[in-house]
C-alpha cells in the first residue's frame, strides 16, 4: 500500500485473544502504530474488530 497503512476486520474467541494479538503486533519493529476501531460482540460470544496498522515500509520490505 502506498500509504503504509492496511485494514483489517476480524474476528477473536474472546477479548483476551484479541489482546494478545495486539500485544504480539507491537512487538514487530516494522509496526509504528494500530488503531483499534469497531469492537463487538456477535451473538455467538465471538469478538469482531476492525484495526488499522501502520507500518514501516523500511523495516517491512527488504530490498536485494
Amino acid at each position: 500500500t502506498d500509504d503504509s497503512k492496511i485494514g483489517i476486520q476480524g474476528q477473536a474467541a474472546n477479548y483476551t485473544v484479541l489482546a494478545k494479538q495486539l500485544a504480539a503486533f507491537f512487538t514487530d519493529r516494522s509496526i509504528v502504530d494500530i488503531s483499534l476501531g469497531k469492537v463487538a460482540v456477535t451473538p455467538d460470544g465471538m469478538v469482531e474488530f476492525g484495526l488499522e496498522i501502520t507500518f514501516d515500509k523500511a523495516r517491512l520490505i527488504q530490498e536485494k
